[in-house]
């Protein structure tokens, strides 16, 4: 059996690079450690798979996006009712470093050359720049919600997860838009009417 060392290769530092991106971004909510280090994972995962499809099968930016968002999902959704913690805690911080940043930055750099030029075939070019890369920027984008959003509304998972066992409790259910508590109004208006005597 035949292994494209080259190729292992390129998938281990996009892997690894990706999971630096995504350990960084899970760090700044202050979660778990371990959360922090299944970010690393997912990310790992979906980037290198994304790379794989994208430069080896050839498959276009877009798909292979949401494929590999939908893989993160689908792992995410595992690994949250194992560990029993939020499932966005480490799913959107593995997605984060699949966001098209060259793209979005063409795209408002000939904005920019486009409001500031004065010739007509440059506004021309700059426009079909604008749209190209606009335009693949938010479909890059659609992508990845709609693939990692995907198996959560499919398997009805809750996107918050108490766990009791550590302390968790699950909230009182919030009262319907428009209710009014009445004892805690008569309570308040009990200890005006007391104030006011005194």
């Amino acid at each position: 059996m035949n292994f494209d060392l080259n190729l292992i290769f390129a998938l281990l530092m996009d892997g690894v690079f990706a999971a630096v991106a995504a350990a960084g971004f899970a760090a700044i909510s202050n979660p778990p450690v371990r959360a922090i280090l299944f970010s690393a994972l997912l990310a790992a995962l979906g980037h290198a798979f994304r790379f794989y499809i994208h430069k080896h099968l050839l498959v276009e930016l877009i798909p292979a996006t949401f494929c590999a968002s939908l893989l993160i999902g689908l792992l995410g959704i595992i690994i949250a009712r194992r560990s029993r913690h939020p499932i966005e805690v480490f799913v959107f911080p593995a997605l984060l470093p699949m966001i098209p940043g060259i793209p979005a930055y063409q795209t408002v750099l000939s904005l920019f050359l486009f409001m500031d030029t004065q010739d007509v075939a440059t506004k021309a070019h700059l426009l079909v720049e604008i749209f190209s890369h606009g335009l693949q920027t938010t479909f890059v984008l659609l992508a990845l919600v709609v693939g990692a959003c995907t198996p959560m509304l499919l398997l009805l998972m809750p996107l918050f997860r108490y766990n009791p066992a550590k302390g968790g409790e699950t909230p009182p259910p919030s009262p319907p838009i428009g209710h009014v508590d009445l004892s805690a109004k008569a309570k308040a208006a009990q200890f005006g009417y007391n104030n006011f005597r005194q």
